[in-house]
């Protein structure tokens, strides 16, 4: 039995707005992450905005490692958040390509109240699937199922 969670009522206008803010706030951090990639690779590399062009990528950027690198290796998920408390939504496929990627994958965290500041870095999680998930400083919670009808045998 799933557990009752009350929430208020939002009406369709409402919806769209935060639709759209969650947009603008996701494009901004993605933007964030390409200029602070540059900078940290001395503008060495050509980092890759995927994002832009494919939606189901898994990751939002193609980067490198270190500026030495002749491949893309660091591929990272942009979240953005608001706040002292970092959180996300992962979604499956996202899940599915980190767990994939292994030490490859990435996930940046930028926090929207600091991403103006001069020296701030985001926070960097490396090989989340392996990280993140195993580490009880963060709570996991599932936000959705799907559920299917199997066939009778």
């Amino acid at each position: 039995v799933l557990p009752e969670i009350k929430k208020r009522k939002i009406g369709i206008e409402e919806f769209k707005k935060a639709m759209e803010l969650q947009k603008i706030y996701g494009e901004e951090a993605e933007k964030f992450v390409v200029d602070f990639e540059q900078k940290r690779l001395n503008n060495e590399n050509e980092i890759d905005w995927v994002a832009q062009y494919v939606v189901n990528a898994g990751y939002d950027v193609a980067s490198y490692n270190n500026a030495e690198d002749d491949s893309q290796n660091r591929f990272i998920e942009v979240k953005s958040y608001d706040g002292d408390n970092p959180y996300f939504f992962w979604s499956r496929n996202e899940y599915l390509v980190a767990k994939r990627k292994k030490e490859q994958y990435w996930l940046y965290l930028v926090n929207r109240s600091e991403i103006n500041n001069v020296n701030y870095k985001p926070i960097m999680e490396q090989n989340p699937f392996n990280g993140i998930l195993k580490d009880d400083a963060w709570d996991k919670q599932i936000d959705k199922y799907i559920i299917k009808k199997v066939k009778a045998l």
